[in-house]
Order: C-alpha cells, then sequence, then structure tokens
C-alpha cells in the first residue's frame, strides 16, 4: 500500500530570540537605530521551523512592532510575514506601559494569522497576566458609584504621570509599593529630596488613591489592586478586559511553559514556582489555566512567578532541564541592559528580557540573538541502514493513521528496500519500495510508502526520493514505477502527474476506511 506524499508546506529553521531598545523620558524617544542580530550562541536547529522569542514587551505594542517589522515577522502594518515560522512571547505583555489591551489584541491577531499561513504565534503567562487578570476579575463586582471612584483615581495618577513622570517610575520600581508611596508616605521609595510641586501632586494623587485602596479593600481585593497601581497597572486596562469577554478568556488559557526547538521558554527565572505548579509541562500548565479562572487563583499566580534570581547557579539550571525537559531555557522577567541575552550556566540558561517597553528607562538593549541557525535542505539520498529504523518509524508515526501506518517490525524486514534523505545524520524522509513482476505483465517498481518528517516537508524531499527510485528501477531493468494514492488527495496526485506520472487504473475500496485508490504509473527507460 502507498500513501501520498503529505501537502507540502514551507518551512525554515531558525531559532531567534528578539530583544530591543525601551523609551527613556515620560513619553519616550522614537526608535531609530535598526537592530542587530546576535550570532555568537546560534546553532543548528533540529526541526525545519524558524523559531523566535520576543522578550517582555509591557504595554508597548509600537516598539514590538518595530521589533517584530525588523525581524520580517510582521509588515509594516502589523500583519503577520512569517509564513510557517513560529513566535513565542515569553509573558509580561501588559502593565507598565500604556498600550496593555492593544498588545493583547496584537498578538492574538498575530496568533489567529500565523496559524492561517501554517506558522504558529504562542503566548506565554509571564506574572503581570495573572495581576491583570485578578485585577479585571476584581473590578465585575463593583457598582456605578465604586467604578466611578476607581476612574477618579486612574485620572489622578493619569496627570501625576503626565506631570511627574520620572517621580511616578521611580515610585513604581521602589522596593515598596507605589500606592504606601503616594497614600501614606510621599518619600517612601524616592532617594531625591521631594520639592513642593511634587509633594502637592503627590497630595492630590493620594486622595482618589486611597479611596480606591478602600473600595477593593471591602470587596477582599486591597492586596491586588496594591500590586496593580505599584506596577503602573491602569484601571481603563483592567475594567476594559473585564468587558472583552472573548479576550479575557483567551488570556486566561494561555499556556505557563513550553518546549520547542530543543529550548524550555518560560517567563519566570523561579524555578520553585513551576515545580509547586506541576512536574512536567502538561501538569503546569493545567494547574495554571485552572488558577486563572478566579481572581483569588490568579493573584496566587502572580505572587509565584513574581520571585526572581533562582537560576543563578548551573544546579538550579540542570535541575530545571532535567524535569522539564530541554536543552537551554529561554525567560524574562528579570530585565537587563546588555545588548544581546544575558547568557550564564555555561550558555545553557538565556535572558531575554532587555527592558524593551517604554515604561523604562535605560539605554536600549536592542537586538535579535540567533540561537539555531537554519540547516541546508538535504540533497543527497541514500540507503536506509538498520540505525535508520527509529527515525523512520518515526516519520510513518507522524505521516500516517494507525490504521495505513507499518509497525517498526514490519519496518524493519523492509530496511534493505528502502532510500532515506538524511539530515543531521538522521533520516527526515523515506521511500520503502518492491519488485514486483506481475502487475504490469513485466518487472516493476512498487512505491510502498512514501513520507517526509512534517519539519521537512515543502522542501522537495519526496520528489528527490522518487527520482532515486526510478534510477534504481532502470539500473534493474525495470520498466515501471507505479504507486497507489486516495482519489481524495488532489495535491498529491497533483504532484506525481507533475513528474510524469499517470492514472492507469482505479481500486475500490483499496483504503481502510474505504476510499478508492487511483494507480499511477510511469514508463522507466532502462539504463543501457
Amino acid at each position: 500500500m502507498t500513501r501520498p506524499i503529505p501537502t507540502a508546506w514551507r518551512s525554515a529553521a531558525l531559532v531567534a530570540v528578539l530583544l530591543s531598545s525601551l523609551f527613556g523620558g515620560g513619553g519616550g524617544r522614537a526608535y531609530s537605530a535598526p537592530a542587530r542580530l546576535w550570532t555568537r550562541h546560534a546553532r543548528q536547529s533540529p526541526t525545519g521551523y524558524s523559531t523566535f522569542a520576543l522578550g517582555d514587551t509591557h504595554g508597548d505594542v509600537g516598539q514590538a512592532r518595530r521589533v517584530l517589522a525588523g525581524a520580517r515577522l510582521v509588515t509594516t502594518r502589523g500583519r503577520w510575514a512569517g509564513g510557517k515560522s513560529r513566535l513565542v512571547l515569553v509573558g509580561d505583555l501588559v502593565n507598565k506601559g500604556s498600550r496593555s489591551l492593544e498588545m493583547l489584541r496584537f498578538a492574538r491577531s498575530l496568533s489567529t494569522q500565523a496559524r492561517r499561513a501554517g506558522g504558529r504565534v504562542h503566548v506565554l503567562l509571564g506574572n503581570h497576566e495573572p495581576l491583570l487578570v485578578a485585577a479585571a476579575l476584581a473590578t465585575q463586582k463593583l457598582d456605578a458609584r465604586e467604578l466611578r471612584q476607581l476612574a477618579r483615581h486612574q485620572r489622578a495618577l493619569r496627570t501625576l504621570h503626565a506631570a511627574e513622570p520620572e517621580l511616578l517610575r521611580a515610585l513604581a520600581f521602589a522596593e515598596g509599593s507605589l500606592a504606601r508611596a503616594i497614600a501614606e508616605a510621599p518619600e517612601y521609595g524616592y532617594e531625591a529630596p521631594l520639592t513642593a510641586r511634587q509633594r502637592r501632586l503627590l497630595a492630590e494623587a493620594a486622595k482618589p488613591l486611597r479611596a480606591a485602596l478602600s473600595i477593593m479593600k471591602r470587596h477582599r481585593a486591597g492586596a491586588i489592586w496594591t500590586c496593580f497601581v505599584g506596577n503602573l497597572g491602569r484601571y481603563d486596562d483592567a475594567r476594559a478586559l473585564a468587558r472583552d469577554h472573548n479576550l479575557l478568556s483567551w488570556l486566561q488559557t494561555r499556556p505557563l511553559m513550553g518546549t520547542l526547538a530543543g529550548d524550555l521558554l518560560l517567563h519566570s527565572d523561579a524555578p520553585k514556582a513551576y515545580e509547586t505548579l506541576g512536574k512536567t509541562v502538561l501538569s503546569a500548565n493545567r494547574r495554571a489555566r485552572r488558577l486563572m479562572r478566579t481572581q483569588r487563583g490568579a493573584y496566587q499566580l502572580f505572587d509565584l512567578l513574581t520571585d526572581r534570581g533562582g537560576l543563578e547557579r548551573d544546579k538550579a539550571v540542570s535541575t530545571l532541564l532535567a524535569t522539564y525537559g530541554g536543552q537551554r531555557v529561554i525567560h524574562g522577567h528579570t530585565p537587563h541592559e546588555r545588548r544581546g541575552p544575558l547568557v550564564s550556566a555555561r550558555a545553557r540558561r538565556l535572558d531575554i528580557d532587555g527592558s524593551l517597553s517604554n515604561a523604562f528607562g535605560h539605554d536600549p538593549g536592542r537586538g535579535f540573538v540567533l540561537l539555531a541557525r537554519r540547516p541546508r535542505t538535504p540533497s543527497k539520498t541514500a540507503r536506509a541502514k538498520a540505525s535508520d529504523l527509529d527515525a523512520i518509524y518515526q516519520i510513518e508515526r507522524r505521516s500516517f493513521s494507525r490504521m495505513d501506518a507499518y509497525d517498526k517490525k514490519s519496518l524493519g524486514r523492509l530496511i534493505g528496500q528502502t532510500f532515506v534523505v538524511r539530515a543531521g545524520g538522521r533520516a527526515v524522509a523515506d521511500l520503502v519500495y518492491e519488485i514486483d513482476n506481475k502487475t504490469f505483465g513485466m518487472p516493476s517498481l512498487y512505491v510502498i510508502g512514501i513520507a517526509t518528517h512534517p519539519s521537512w516537508r515543502g522542501r522537495g524531499l519526496g520528489t528527490k526520493l522518487l527520482q532515486r527510485a526510478e534510477q534504481h528501477a532502470a539500473r534493474r531493468g525495470v520498466g515501471w514505477v507505479y504507486l497507489h494514492v486516495r482519489k481524495s488527495n488532489a495535491n498529491a496526485r497533483r504532484l506525481y502527474r507533475k513528474l510524469g506520472y499517470k492514472v492507469a487504473a482505479t481500486e475500490r475500496g483499496y483504503y481502510h476506511d474505504g476510499e478508492d485508490a487511483a494507480v499511477m504509473r510511469k514508463a522507466v527507460r532502462r539504463s543501457r
């Protein structure tokens, strides 16, 4: 039985981590310097996809779009242009910056567009997403009068930010709470002496802030709102998210962590937080999803992920990778000002939080970091060896249904009648054949099966294998090469016709599900 070549789809294999600059000052300066490609830690990707990861964006959707456009993943209008590429946003898309909801909608839109193009955009949870969800769920409990009071508090903070952005930023990023600094002790967390103007502005902001905190405490959300305000969270964002049920539901179901292209991707450098949530990637993601359903659970998740500094030692990195898998851990959360990723643990840990958002006041840590080079498309076919059996079996399982796929024992018996294409020493495509003396009244080569690993489809490997089979048939003095293909598989039939195959017959109910098969054959000139 011959299965058709699966639908081709263009692929690449580049894993990159995007870091970029941030705006300074109150409104931020325009980003003009081109992003740089960092290649020091590049390695060959084990997959056929381009895979990128972007560090914490914190509500700066404009900067995120510029960075992604620089990598040719999006157009200048913010539309997906990455084809089959994979993009991972490692959390903290929200808070601190002024366009959190816009950033979430941009990420969700990219995810939809990428999927339609055959690519993927994975959005991971940071610590700020649970905090925003907790604040949004808290606002759902408020009546109209209480909501108006929170709106006044937001306007007061906005006025303070417009007048004294550096003061507000310093208070927000101090060791203590912004809410405490404004509402209780103006000097708290601010090193420079306060001017009379600053004291007046803080006093004007303190009254509505104290009223807002009082309201939230009555609804058992005082700690949530204190942390939310302290992280420059905006009431407008929390309320808008609470009203946008589709966006809220989408955010609540984002994964916490994942493995891709041999790397473990997550947000926080706090391994104990992830171990508390689950001992596997799947169990940790399930636990996080359950917590995100409720106000209390979301705040608990925020509290867990807020810790940092747990990956300073090599042993901690080794333990994390042994627990969840992967060869390196890629995370954000802990900002730095390097012109590239912060690399440690013998290049097994990369911190990609390059302080991208305009909420920060550092110098830009701009640049792209190439983690894995795109492997070249293999050009040679070869006879399969016994050592290829495991890879061939994996290709079989990934390419066909359980009823149509051969078992490992059967593939082992046919290993001497198999051609393969190898990449990095591992088979990524195979063709199994046999010599048939009966079907067309003369010796013919029957293609039993042909398949390509999903990561390598769309690179012409199936065509190379068929050409190798035809050359082998010509040397053996065989007159025909033929195969079966499902009547419904128009793409495969189109490809075979392009290669010179023609329909010779139809076999009714050939496949296990009862579908008919077209018998396609091609005449082969015998080699002299």
